[in-house]
């Protein structure tokens, strides 16, 4: 038969090693929870560094897709030299140290700039029948397609040098053309502008000075002139007037000026 006093012993020697035992798990727990975190911070970190949409579960499968020995914790060296620049302070010591800056990663998920281009430039007009009537019977452009925007009452008209024919019929695949031309003028009518005597666009050319002009190419500048003459178009400047021989600008119904130029004239006056 047991003493009390061995039983007690035997009671404080349990307890405490049921203790222990469960202070070992819960730090176990913790750790391998730590751990993770630290695994998946290194996992993003790697996926932002190379511009990556990784779906790796391990450390092992990232290693897999990265390049180099980016997967053992090991960046790859930068695509050219690193530059030394001026000794600076150094704001945590207080010293002077020399630092390297080495140029940043470009992301292999942007686009490459090769594939941008210029797609529209952006005229607010007072009345849109004259300002459509000017860029298509006077210059010569194509209407490709109208946008409505009924609850914030305004529209877009987009109209560039494009054949009529080419136009898809689709409203859906229309846009999507209209949206992949180079260089279309954009004009927005605020509705209800044509109607308010008051209304007008500073076109840039006059104080406080900002926007210039767009320009057209035309194979003659003398015979578009005369042409413009004809129809009452509005000069600013005509071909023989000024420094610069052989370039007119003329003026839209909002008074935006528009430069006349023929490219191969061009060479000669630069």
């Amino acid at each position: 038969m047991r003493s009390p006093v061995i039983e007690n012993v035997r009671l404080f020697l349990k307890g405490a090693l049921n203790l222990a035992y469960r202070t070992c798990s819960r730090k176990e727990s913790e750790s391998a929870h730590a751990l993770e975190g630290r695994r998946m911070r290194k996992l993003r970190c790697l996926s932002r560094h190379f511009g990556r949409d990784m779906q790796a579960k391990s450390l092992t499968d990232l290693a897999a897709a990265m390049p180099h020995n980016a997967g053992r914790g090991e960046l790859p060296p930068p695509t050219t030299q690193p530059t030394a620049v001026a000794p600076s302070q150094d704001r945590a010591s207080g010293s002077n140290a020399c630092r390297e800056e080495i140029p940043p990663r470009q992301p292999s998920c942007l686009v490459s700039p090769q594939d941008f281009l210029l797609q529209q430039t952006m005229l607010r007009v007072k009345d849109p029948k004259k300002s459509l009537d000017f860029y298509t019977r006077v210059l010569g452009m194509t209407l490709l397609q109208k946008f409505d925007f009924p609850t914030m009452k305004f529209s877009l008209y987009f109209l560039a040098y494009e054949d009529k024919n080419d136009i898809p019929k689709d409203k859906t695949e229309r846009t999507a053309w209209t949206f992949s031309r180079k260089a279309t003028l954009e004009l927005t009518h605020n509705w209800g502008t044509e109607n308010d005597e008051n209304q007008s666009y500073h076109n840039g050319n006059s104080d406080p000075r900002g926007f210039g002009h767009i320009g057209i190419a035309v194979p003659d500048v003398h015979k578009a002139c005369k042409r413009f003459e004809e129809l009452g178009v509005k000069f600013v400047k005509k071909p023989d007037d000024g420094k610069m021989k052989g370039l007119a600008f003329v003026q839209d119904p909002d008074g935006y000026w528009i430069e006349i130029l023929n490219p191969n004239h061009m060479v000669t006056l630069t």
